[in-house]
């Protein structure tokens, strides 16, 4: 019951979608390339995203999060590299998610309801695991695009393509880490886009825990 309110009320999305139905999407062919099919000024593009995800550390931020289908819906989101997120949705979406780094956790709020999966089977692994390379043997890179809209790197792990995708959006300069995006099996996008995001902040421990009980008194 609880895995089909969370797909009904908020699928796609880059957490839930990966975890609880899973993500079949492979490279664009027009456009796919490897690390090794750019050329030097991109190649120091990808460098600099890189260096500045894996620096990134703490992030507290509102966050808006859009399909292509017409779902909306933003909330309050924490992050601690590596491997800890919690995401709280605003009404109506009565839905946590937190990870700890080892297990990611939903709770339907309205019902009190918990269900788990591990960190590392999911799309957020990926985001705020350990450090990237996106020219390591992990990682393929499968599209690139700069333009005066910022930059924008799309990779998938090598072991298993079909696990998902993600892309990863830069602003223009000075560089900041600010959107990410997924696209699922149908073909349906959804983008999660950081509002006025803290970096580099002191965040309390007790956001990350993952237990069986009530979170609805928001962490500040």
């Amino acid at each position: 019951m609880l895995v089909h309110k969370l797909l009904k009320v908020l699928s796609p999305n880059i957490f839930i979608v990966a975890a609880v139905a899973g993500i079949a999407l492979g490279p664009n062919g027009a456009h796919a390339k490897d690390a090794f099919g750019l050329n030097k000024q991109q190649r120091a593009d990808v460098i600099k995203a890189q260096k500045l995800l894996n620096n990134l550390g703490t992030v507290k931020s509102r966050f808006v999060q859009a399909t292509s289908q017409g779902g909306f819906s933003k909330g309050q989101l924490w992050m601690a590299r590596p491997g800890k997120l919690r995401i709280d949705y605003d009404s109506p979406v009565e839905v946590l998610i937190v990870s700890n780094g080892d297990t990611l956790m939903f709770k339907d709020e309205e019902l009190d309801q918990f269900s788990y999966t591990s960190f590392d089977s999911t799309p957020a692994a990926l985001l705020i695991g350990g450090n990237l390379n996106f020219f390591g043997p992990d990682l393929l890179l499968t599209d690139f695009d700069k333009d005066e809209n910022g930059l924008r790197i799309t990779v998938q792990r090598t072991d298993d393509p079909m696990d998902g995708s993600l892309t990863l959006m830069y602003s223009p300069p000075p560089m900041k880490f600010t959107r990410w995006m997924v696209i699922d099996a149908q073909g349906i996008a959804t983008t999660v886009s950081l509002l006025e995001p803290k970096y580099g902040v002191v965040l309390n421990p007790e956001l990350f825990k993952v237990e069986q009980q009530s979170f609805r008194q928001r962490q500040k």
